[in-house]
């Protein structure tokens, strides 16, 4: 509330010695938010990946991914993209939605001289599908569009879904094929590295820069 001055004067000196309390008093969200502040208030990058380490040490989500962001996007920092990748996958088995994110776009894409994995991608994919919103609506929109006739629009959407894992979406697609297969349905069968960069295009969890 100090920080932003909501329902009382800001106070950012006095909201950072609450914060330093609470980092000494256990609470794991506290050096995170301390070190926000020095990353974007003071542009103290090495004292921002201080507070953030001790903050991920505790088990903080959000800490875990700002030290893979620090690591992937700082360049001042001197950054580690294996490390960064590392910690993107710690912080999305941990449940942080944007990391999913960014480790499925660097699991499709590769590591410099590595190439790409869509294996890996798409468990990333299935695991972002779980969690957004926009799977119901690509739904009705492939729902949408068989209704209207548009029998390559509802495949396509059908076919972003089922590879993500999504049942019903994996029915529909199979009812399609068998009474559509003479259709141009079919130029999509081999199409499963772009079927994941349209997914990850789609999906609405876009990833936030610190």
């Amino acid at each position: 509330m100090m920080l932003k001055g909501h329902g009382t004067e800001k106070n950012t000196t006095k909201a950072k010695q609450y914060l330093e309390k609470a980092a000494k008093a256990g609470h794991k969200g506290a050096p995170g938010t301390l070190g926000y502040l020095e990353l974007n208030e003071n542009g103290n990058v090495t004292g921002a990946v201080h507070y953030f380490n001790q903050s991920h040490q505790m088990g903080d989500t959000d800490a875990t991914h700002n030290l893979a962001i620090i690591q992937t996007f700082y360049e001042a920092f001197d950054p580690d993209p294996y490390y960064a990748h590392k910690m993107f996958k710690l912080a999305s088995d941990r449940g942080h939605k944007d990391a999913t994110m960014i480790a499925a776009e660097q699991s499709l894409h590769g590591m410099h001289n590595q190439s790409g994995d869509c294996t890996s991608a798409l468990k990333y994919i299935k695991i972002l599908s779980g969690q957004s919103n926009y799977v119901t609506h690509m739904m009705r929109e492939a729902a949408q569009a068989y209704q209207d006739g548009k029998y390559d629009s509802a495949f396509l959407e059908y076919l972003i879904l089922a590879e993500a894992g999504v049942e019903m979406a994996q029915y529909n697609l199979g009812w399609l094929c068998k009474n559509f297969l003479t259709r141009s349905l079919i130029k999509y069968k081999n199409a499963q590295e772009n079927i994941i960069r349209d997914l990850l295009v789609t999906v609405t969890v876009h990833h936030k820069r610190i």
